[in-house]
């Protein structure tokens, strides 16, 4: 009996410090507890992977002009839509606030290019939330593993400074980090996989 409360407590534990309370989904510390253990047996078997990074335009308006319990209702609907979605089943993290991460363990880029254009379309269309019908975009920012970096930290990092010019361009659209250089998605496709 005492093991078993030992085990139930210890799970009640990891869940609070690994799972995002308002959303569901993992949180920060799982996504970098998840990639850096990870990255090791990706760096030993030349695996690549990408880190789509990704931010709400318009979420502080949401929160301004309808509250903070839309606003929350919002990003529940948000995750459950994506954790809905076979393309990012059990891959997606809430960062913090009105951010999230989505870790992509394939080198596939055609694949990585469905999922932005369907992010995209999820955020082109209103959310309905009750008697409220709120819009809210999105802009992504994408770093490539190993190019880009080989820690948690660094990738992240560049994933977020791709998203901001992402936002800074007109949002609504994903860029990458581009060893160095930041580019528009469509770009990618061309000069991503080109030495500098």
């Amino acid at each position: 009996v005492d093991i078993t409360e030992n085990k139930r407590n210890e799970l009640i534990v990891k869940q609070l410090a690994e799972v995002d309370h308002l959303t569901g989904l993992p949180n920060r510390y799982c996504l970098t507890k998840d990639m850096e253990a990870r990255i090791p047996s990706l760096l030993e078997s030349g695996g690549e992977g990408f880190v789509l990074f990704f931010d709400l335009d318009g979420f502080k308006r949401v929160n301004d002009t309808l509250g903070h319990e839309v606003g929350d209702e919002l990003l529940r609907a948000i995750s459950a839509r994506l954790q809905g979605a076979e393309l990012f089943a059990g891959r997606t993290y809430r960062y913090g606030g009105d951010e999230f991460v989505v870790l992509c363990e394939e080198a596939d880029l055609p694949l990585i290019h469905r999922k932005l254009d369907f992010l995209l379309d999820v955020f082109s269309r209103p959310w309905e939330l009750g008697e409220h019908t709120v819009w809210c975009g999105v802009s992504i920012g994408v770093s490539h593993f190993p190019q880009d970096g080989d820690s948690a930290a660094e990738l992240i990092r560049k994933a977020d400074m791709a998203m901001y010019e992402a936002k800074q361009n007109g949002r609504m659209r994903a860029c990458f980090y581009n060893r160095g250089h930041i580019c528009d998605a469509a770009e990618y496709e061309v000069t991503g996989n080109n030495e500098e």
